[in-house]
C-alpha cells in the first residue's frame, strides 16, 4: 500500500492501521421457512342445531419446521359434506402468532358428522380437521296435556300435581331438547317461564295459586304449538252449619231424609256462579256426584248433585241425600274445589216437601202461601187461571216421603214400566182437611221426586187454599211446609 497522493497527509501507518482494523467480509445465505404443520388450537367437537351458527370460533395454527409458528401463511377451508355448513372465509392468513380463525354456520339439511378442514395452500398435503356434531332438525307433530289439568287449590295454595306437556315428533314420540315457555292469567305464580324438554319429550311447571279466588289457566308454547291448562282457586272452604240444610222443595229446614232432595245454603259454594249450574234439568236422568267444582257426602257416600246456584246473592247447592244414609246425625262435608267444610246434620226418616213454581199467592182466608207444583188430568200445570177442579184428580210433586216397593237406590229412577209405591203412609190436606190419597210412587224420570195423587173434594172450598202433606214413619208423623193449590 503507497500514500494516496490525492490525500498528501495520509501516512503509511493510517493505512497500516485501517486495513488491520477493518471487519471482515462475511457472505450469509438467507433460506425460506417450511410449514411442518397445521394443528387444532380450539373449537373442534362442538354440537349445534341445523341452521344454527357454531358457537365457538374454530382456531387453527401454522407450525414451523424446527419449533415456532409462521405468520402471513395463507390457509385454506372446506366443508364436507359439500352443503352442510358454510364458512365466513375460505382463505385466511395466519397473524403474527401463527394463527387462523373462522366462523361456521350449519345448513338446515346438516346432520350428523360435519367437517371442516384447514389446508396449507402451498401444500394440500398439510392440513387438519375439526369435527361438528349437528342436530339435525325435526318435524314437531304437537304438545300434548299430559297431566295437571282441571286442578283445584285454595287461595295462596300450590297445586298438587305439576303441569306436564309433552313435545311429540310427526310420530307421537317426545322430543328432547326443545325449548318451551309457560304464562300464565289470573294471578298464577309459575316456578318457571322458560325451559326445556327431558329426554322424553316432556317439561313441567308448579304453580301455586294467588291470593283470589276464581279461574285461571296456564299456557305453554313450543315450536309454534300451545296448549293451556284450566285450573280453579278456590276460598279456604264454604261456611255453614247444620241449619244451613233444608228440605229442596219446601226449604223447610231439618226436614232431610234418605233419598230426598235437599238444598245447603252457605257462603263460598257457588264462586263465580252466577244464575242455576244443572247437571240436567229437574234431576232428570242420573245426576253428577260432582258440580262446577263442588261435592257432596254424607260420610264416605257421594250426594248426586242437582244444580249449584247463586238466587238473589245466595249461594247454595241442591243435591239427593244419599238412599244409604241413616236416619240420626251424619257427618256431611262438602268440598268446593280444594276447600272443604263439615258439619253434623241430622236426618229424619222421612222429610215430605212439597216443590214450589217461585209464585206466592194470597190465599181465600188471608195471608199468603207459595204455590205449589201441582198437576191436572190434562196435563197441565195448576195456576191462579188454570185452578184445580172440584172433584179431580191432582198430582203433587214432592220429595221425603221415604223408602218404596220395589226399592229404588241413590240417584236412580224406577225400571222401566215398574210403579215404585211408597212404604210408608201418607196424608193429604186441602184447605186443613184431610182428602182421599191415590196413589204415592216415584216419579219414573225424576231422582229424588215422588208423585202423590189425590182427589180435589166436591166440597172443598174455591180459591186459593192450603195444601200440605204429611207421612207416618215410626209412630210419628212428619208434615211439610204449606203450599197454596188454586181450586175453581
Amino acid at each position: 500500500a503507497v500514500p494516496d497522493p490525492a490525500n498528501p497527509g495520509e501516512t503509511l501507518s493510517n493505512l497500516l492501521t485501517y486495513y488491520l482494523n477493518a471487519p471482515p467480509n462475511i457472505a450469509i445465505q438467507v433460506q425460506p421457512a417450511v410449514v411442518s404443520s397445521i394443528s387444532v388450537v380450539s373449537g373442534s367437537g362442538q354440537s349445534a342445531n341445523a341452521g344454527q351458527a357454531v358457537t365457538a370460533n374454530l382456531v387453527a395454527q401454522v407450525n414451523a419446521q424446527g419449533g415456532g409458528t409462521l405468520s402471513g401463511v395463507s390457509v385454506l377451508w372446506s366443508v364436507s359434506p359439500a352443503g352442510s355448513a358454510t364458512l365466513a372465509n375460505t382463505s385466511t392468513t395466519s397473524d403474527i402468532n401463527g394463527q387462523v380463525t373462522n366462523t361456521v354456520t350449519l345448513t338446515s339439511v346438516a346432520g350428523g358428522l360435519v367437517t371442516v378442514t384447514a389446508t396449507l395452500a402451498s401444500n394440500s398435503a398439510i392440513s387438519n380437521k375439526f369435527t361438528i356434531n349437528a342436530i339435525p332438525l325435526i318435524t314437531l307433530g304437537g304438545l300434548v296435556k299430559v297431566s295437571g289439568d282441571g286442578q283445584s287449590a285454595i287461595v295462596g295454595g300450590a297445586f298438587a300435581s305439576p303441569l306436564i306437556i309433552q313435545v311429540n315428533n310427526a310420530n307421537g314420540v317426545g322430543v328432547a331438547n326443545i325449548p318451551v315457555t309457560f304464562s300464565s292469567t289470573g294471578g298464577a305464580i309459575l316456578s318457571t317461564t322458560s325451559t326445556t324438554t327431558g329426554t322424553n319429550g316432556q317439561a313441567l311447571v308448579t304453580v301455586t295459586a294467588p291470593s283470589t279466588a276464581g279461574t285461571l289457566t296456564v299456557t305453554a308454547t313450543a315450536a309454534g304449538f300451545s296448549q293451556t291448562f284450566n285450573l280453579t282457586v278456590s276460598p279456604p272452604g264454604p261456611v255453614f252449619t247444620a241449619n244451613s240444610f233444608v228440605n229442596a222443595a219446601d226449604q223447610k229446614v231439618n226436614s232431610l231424609s234418605p233419598c230426598s232432595l235437599a238444598t245447603v245454603l252457605a257462603t263460598g259454594v257457588a264462586p263465580g256462579i252466577q244464575g242455576i249450574t244443572t247437571s240436567n234439568p229437574f234431576g232428570l236422568g242420573a245426576l253428577s256426584a260432582s258440580l262446577a267444582g263442588d261435592t257432596v257426602t254424607f260420610g264416605s257416600a257421594s250426594a248426586p248433585i242437582l244444580n249449584v246456584a247463586t238466587i238473589n246473592g245466595q249461594q247454595q247447592i241442591t243435591f239427593q241425600v244419599p238412599c244409604t244414609a241413616a236416619a240420626g246425625s251424619n257427618q256431611v262435608t262438602v268440598g268446593v274445589g280444594a276447600g272443604s267444610a263439615t258439619a253434623t246434620v241430622n236426618l229424619q226418616p222421612v222429610s215430605p216437601g212439597v216443590f214450589q213454581t217461585g209464585t206466592t199467592v194470597t190465599l181465600a182466608s188471608g195471608g199468603t202461601y207459595p204455590l205449589g207444583v201441582f198437576l191436572r188430568p190434562d196435563g197441565t200445570f195448576v195456576t191462579p187461571s188454570n185452578a184445580a177442579r172440584k172433584g179431580e184428580v191432582i198430582t203433587a210433586y214432592v220429595t221425603g216421603v221415604g223408602g218404596t216397593t220395589p226399592s229404588v237406590g241413590t240417584n236412580a229412577v224406577p225400571l222401566p214400566t215398574a210403579i215404585s209405591t211408597a212404604n210408608n203412609t201418607v196424608v193429604i190436606g186441602v184447605a186443613n182437611a184431610g182428602v182421599a190419597l191415590i196413589s204415592a210412587q216415584l216419579s219414573p224420570d225424576l231422582v229424588g221426586v215422588s208423585l202423590v195423587s189425590f182427589q180435589i173434594p166436591t166440597s172443598a172450598p174455591s180459591g186459593n187454599q192450603v195444601f200440605s202433606v204429611g207421612v207416618t214413619s215410626g209412630g210419628q208423623t212428619y208434615y211439610s211446609n204449606g203450599a197454596a193449590i188454586p181450586i175453581q
